[in-house]
């Protein structure tokens, strides 16, 4: 939407004399009108339509101490915001200015915002000087001072919070607190400093994590007065990964480790650690941060006193390395005898196979771990289908090559690789699959599919991926199914099931396709594999109803639908298939059927909003007060036209009901 630049301009002006009128800065100190209409004028009229800049120029225009002072200064006014922001940053008070910096990193990068009380403690840590330490008596008394180190770039606010260590005690009423947050003053703010070199991403982890170790270094002894604790956890954890390359970072974070009880600060990153399956929080926690030459420091550390294997009691450290995707982490790990199929389910090989990890996948391939998934079925994540299900074509070719079986891997729904391939509408995907033999039944395949089918009276196939491809609409992987018919299986019972998903829906292509098939299997001699009526009807299939119907099919035929019992009628109805409900009807259907869920065909034709259907219905006789009430469904969904087809050819249907 484009912004009226006129009008912004206007309420910049506006801005600009409100706040020469009200600001103390400037009602303090008298300052001439004359000198009033030219701040007008210039900022006012200079901002070019943007308003942090007018902002700025007030905030500066403010510290000025004379007349002759704020002449000079809108003599000299900066073009843009940017050119703003460059002079706020080389006009900052030399004995502030890197502590200002260091401040700003962690407001541009941390996730949450600093509270006052950590701010404060920011600039008490000192990281220029050696050692780096956290100095207590630096802390700040006033906290308006903060705005000195950042002058024009941050603010201090108000927010509120929840206490969730009252919460629900005494009265189960949640306790709401207030807190100071310093925050950026804008987000222009964070767009500039992001592209100047003392905060590039690199410089500032550094810096951070520095920051965040010598505050660190004594605050797991107990100290109480460290507000900052919390948050500094939380941006080591996020960036020392990053400033690890840097000598001093790398050997701070083992002296912070090699202090007895530290690992305890970071408690929150080691959630699913126990005494019986880790031994040692801090190497967990070094593999879920992602800090190679730490914990390549930490094994030799273990190794040279006696500790034996570095990686006993640690079985947990490779799965926490391969949910974050540490290429650098696991090749450590792998060098010192982990073993690549890590601790359980899920294993290595699935996790990094569902993530796309083509790298780590391979890393743990050639250190022998094994392509099939565990044993236990409810955790299983298999390598295969985790990696067909997320169409990385890459990683599946990789698993077949190295000796993945496509026809016995399956995931813990007994869904293969195919199946949700052709879900997903992955055409590449199903291609590649077919080709390496997916859908050749073995024996016990063979065996279990002639169960499945004696054990189900209607013979649906919910289970296969023409089933999948054709319910989610994916007319171009039904085709490439159909045309490996033979091979996948694909007889009557799958096409009535695919048929049966389509039920109510335009796929006009893909009913088709399935009809298409469907008569072939029929003219090649497959009578057991002849299309049923029901199915018929609902793919819309003209000429095969009425020749079902010719050869004596009954016409009120139903089959039982995920335990409902669905008459023809009704299904055709729902499908919106016109032709086909006036030949059922002309062949002596029951008009006013009742199925399985107690609804009637013109429920069905309301249900899926095909007026033309329920009015054949309601001519030849179908009556709305058997079964569920078309008129209530009509109302409860707003369908204004299909409720006034049931009134102009049922006048009475509105008794008892407000037609609106």
């Amino acid at each position: 939407m484009a912004l009226d630049k006129d009008a912004i301009d206007k309420d910049i002006s506006l801005y600009v004399n409100a706040r020469l009128g009200s600001d103390p800065r400037f009602t303090s100190k008298r300052t001439p009108q004359d000198l009033i209409g030219q701040i007008c004028l210039k900022v006012g009229n200079g901002a070019d339509g943007v308003f942090r800049w007018a902002t700025c120029q007030l905030d500066n225009l403010a510290t000025c101490d004379s007349p002759r002072s704020i002449k000079e200064a809108l003599n000299d006014l900066p073009r843009d915001l940017n050119e703003t922001y460059r002079r706020i940053l080389q006009d900052m008070r030399p004995e502030l200015k890197q502590k200002g910096f260091q401040l700003l990193r962690f407001l541009v990068y941390a996730d949450k915002p600093l509270t006052v009380a950590e701010a404060k403690d920011v600039l008490a840590t000192h990281i220029e000087t050696v050692p780096h330490h956290f100095d207590i008596e630096r802390r700040l008394f006033v906290d308006e001072d903060l705005l000195r180190y950042c002058p024009g770039l941050i603010m201090i606010t108000t927010s509120s919070y929840v206490d969730w260590r009252f919460k629900g005690y005494p009265s189960k009423r949640t306790v709401e607190r207030e807190q100071k947050e310093v925050h950026l003053a804008h987000f222009s703010v964070k767009e500039y400093l992001l592209r100047e070199h003392e905060f590039q991403i690199m410089t500032a982890s550094v810096q951070m994590v520095n920051t965040c170790l010598a505050y660190l270094k004594d605050s797991h002894a107990g100290c109480l007065d460290r507000p900052f604790t919390n948050q500094a956890t939380e941006v080591l954890f996020d960036y020392a990964r990053l400033a690890e390359a840097c000598d001093n970072v790398a050997e701070g974070l083992l002296s912070l480790f090699r202090v007895n009880g530290s690992i305890d600060l970071f408690q929150k990153h080691l959630d699913i650690i126990n005494a019986s399956n880790c031994s040692s929080p801090t190497i967990y926690f070094t593999c879920k941060a992602g800090l190679p030459r730490v914990l390549t420091s930490l094994f030799k550390e273990r190794v040279s006193a006696g500790h034996g294997s570095p990686l006993e009691g640690n079985e947990w450290a490779l799965d926490a390395a391969t949910s974050k995707g540490y290429q650098e982490i696991i090749e450590v790990l792998l060098e010192n005898g982990a073993s690549p199929n890590g601790s359980g389910e899920p294993s290595p090989l699935a996790v990094a196979s569902r993530n796309g990890q083509e790298g780590i996948v391979e890393l743990l391939l050639d250190h022998g771990a094994d392509v099939h998934s565990g044993d236990d079925v409810t955790q299983r994540l298999d390598p295969l289908v985790a990696a067909a299900e997320n169409g990385h074509i890459k990683i599946v070719i990789l698993l077949i090559d190295r000796g993945t079986n496509v026809l016995t891997s399956r995931n813990k729904f007994n869904e293969d690789a195919l199946l949700v391939a052709a879900a997903n509408d992955d055409e590449d995907m199903v291609r590649l699959l077919l080709g390496h033999g997916a859908g050749e039944s073995t024996g016990d395949d063979v065996h279990s599919l002639a169960l499945h089918i004696a054990s189900s009276n209607e013979h649906f196939r919910e289970d296969h991926p023409l089933y999948a491809a054709s319910s989610s609409g994916h007319g171009q992987v039904v085709k490439l199914l159909l045309d490996h018919g033979d091979r996948l299986h694909i007889d009557s019972s799958c096409i009535q099931s695919a048929l049966l998903a389509l039920s109510g829906n335009n796929q006009e292509n893909i009913k088709r396709l399935l009809v298409e098939h469907l008569s072939k299997l029929t003219t090649d001699g497959c009578q057991a594999q002849r299309p049923s009526l029901f199915s018929a009807a609902v793919a819309g299939d003209k000429k095969t109803v009425e020749l079902l119907l010719l050869e004596g099919a009954n016409p009120n035929t139903h089959e039982n639908r995920d335990g409902v019992l669905c008459y023809v009628l009704a299904s055709a109805a729902y499908a919106g298939n016109q032709e086909i409900v006036q030949i059922l009807l002309d062949n002596g259907a029951d008009v006013n059927a009742v199925d399985g869920s107690g609804e009637t065909a013109v429920y069905k034709a309301v249900l899926g909003q095909h007026g033309e259907v329920a009015r054949i219905l309601l001519g030849r006789g179908a009556d709305i007060g058997i079964g569920a009430s078309s008129i209530e469904y009509c109302i409860k969904h707003q369908l204004a036209d299909m409720k006034q087809i049931i009134v102009e050819r049922a006048p009475h249907a509105d008794t008892g009901w407000v037609i609106c």
